[in-house]
């Protein structure tokens, strides 16, 4: 009942907005669950904080997702973001202002609690996830014995400074808060089962493919979940099936009255159960074992107890390592593609460095630089400027340096690396294309 009361009092506010220039009309149409929680992933597993630990385990135990994200970092942490001094009109003693302005943003870059690196690092967090939360602190610039360590400032000035913008952990985000307009307000934090309500004000949101404005975006790691989970569950069957063959599985012979005796509660039942209990511990991944007849000697007497194992030739119906391979290529042709996919969506025009493919590496790494220069600019900057009571003319902004040349070099020899270690095939152009063409048909 209560849903449906909503559902009709978003219907009669919808009904009743006016067709003026300045009301909102329509709706991106973003789906949202109880608590704030957003409902467009169609597999619920990879939905809200569990997709989020899902993920947080693709990155950190697959070799191959794993190496591929740290290069990209590591060469978007080679990236410089200096501070552009607003572009003034009038009087030297504007330009001044302004100059004075963007060395103030540049003070308090390099006056947080941690370096800037960490802040460009923790912001690439949104490869893995889709997005990535970091909450603004601020401080008072008065010196070095003033407040505790993190509050601390190298200049006395009295004017509000960066403190800190630290990452708010993705697999923590229990929920946001969205207005009737699509609106993000803020997000709701649950961590050691307390719960905190960051406003957006304090909020800086990096996102991949914000589509319907959603605040988690799209993770990289999204198209490559499926290969992913079967490649997860085949290794583990590999190495428990190759325990197997090394252990073998045990056997425990008895006589054979006691396997025939329909008394429970007889001691040669009870003498059964401890040692099937006995036999089904010795560890071997499973809990399994044997309880059998004993066998005849060659003389023709029962061999009484005696403990054995059942050994195999180690020759499978199905070649498990081909099926592994042939995931582990799905999974980094997936990602590949779907990395490369934000070179389409980048607004930089980056230069002609080897083949298509490489140029969309290049963008792709252009479009994250990109998403992380808009985000200051828009919001941290502003806000830093309003909180210190700058008129909006003198604000600067921050102009990231193109991505280093190596790039489409580095990119060059993670293809031959993975071609080497037969990961990628002779025909992954193609098949990052196929997988580049299905996400634009699906977005």
């Amino acid at each position: 009942m209560g849903a449906e009361i909503i559902g009709l009092e978003r219907e009669s506010r919808l009904a009743n907005r006016s067709g003026g220039p300045f009301n909102i009309l329509g709706s991106s149409g973003l789906r949202t669950g109880p608590f704030g929680i957003v409902d467009e992933e169609l597999h619920t597993k990879l939905s809200g904080r569990r997709g989020a630990q899902i993920y947080l385990q693709m990155g950190e135990n697959d070799p191959v997702i794993s190496g591929m994200t740290l290069a990209v970092e590591a060469l978007i942490r080679r990236v410089r973001w200096p501070v552009r001094v607003a572009k003034t009109v009038g009087a030297s003693r504007a330009e001044k202002a302004a100059t004075r302005w963007a060395g103030f943003v540049k003070e308090n870059i390099g006056d947080m609690s941690h370096p800037w690196s960490s802040v460009v690092s923790e912001a690439l967090s949104m490869i893995p996830f889709g997005f990535a939360p970091l909450e603004i602190n601020y401080k008072l610039r008065l010196g070095l014995a003033a407040g505790r360590g993190d509050q601390r400032s190298r200049y006395e000035d009295g004017l509000i400074g960066w403190r800190s913008m630290p990452l708010r952990g993705q697999e923590t985000i229990a929920g946001w808060l969205i207005d009737e307009d699509g609106g993000i307000q803020g997000c709701v934090q649950e961590v050691d089962f307390q719960r905190f309500t960051i406003p957006i004000q304090k909020l800086l949101l990096f996102r991949v493919r914000a589509r319907k404005n959603s605040p988690v975006g799209r993770s990289c790691y999204r198209g490559a979940y499926r290969p992913w989970y079967f490649l997860t569950r085949l290794e583990e069957i590999e190495a428990v099936g190759a325990e197997r063959d090394l252990v073998g599985l045990l056997v425990q012979e008895v006589p054979i009255e006691l396997l025939l005796n329909d008394n429970p509660n007889s001691a040669d039942s009870a003498l059964a159960a401890k040692l099937f209990k006995l036999i089904v511990q010795v560890r071997r991944n499973q809990r399994e074992g044997l309880l059998v007849p004993s066998s005849k000697r060659s003389d023709g007497s029962e061999s009484g107890y005696r403990t054995r194992t059942l050994e195999t030739n180690g020759k499978r119906a199905i070649d498990i390592d081909e099926s592994i391979k042939r995931h582990r290529t799905n999974m980094a042709i997936s990602f590949l593609g779907q990395f490369l996919l934000l070179g389409q969506d980048s607004r930089g025009g980056s230069r002609a460095l080897g083949g298509p493919m490489i140029n969309l590496f290049v963008r792709a790494l252009e479009y994250l630089t990109g998403e992380i220069q808009d985000v200051l600019n828009m919001f941290a900057i502003p806000r830093l400027m309003e909180l210190n009571g700058v008129p909006q003319e003198l604000w600067p902004r921050i102009q990231r340096t193109p991505v280093p040349p190596e790039s489409a070099e580095t990119f060059a020899k993670i293809l031959k690396l993975l071609g080497d270690a037969n990961i990628l095939p002779g025909n992954a152009k193609e098949m990052v294309e196929e997988v580049m063409e299905h996400e634009l048909q699906a977005g």
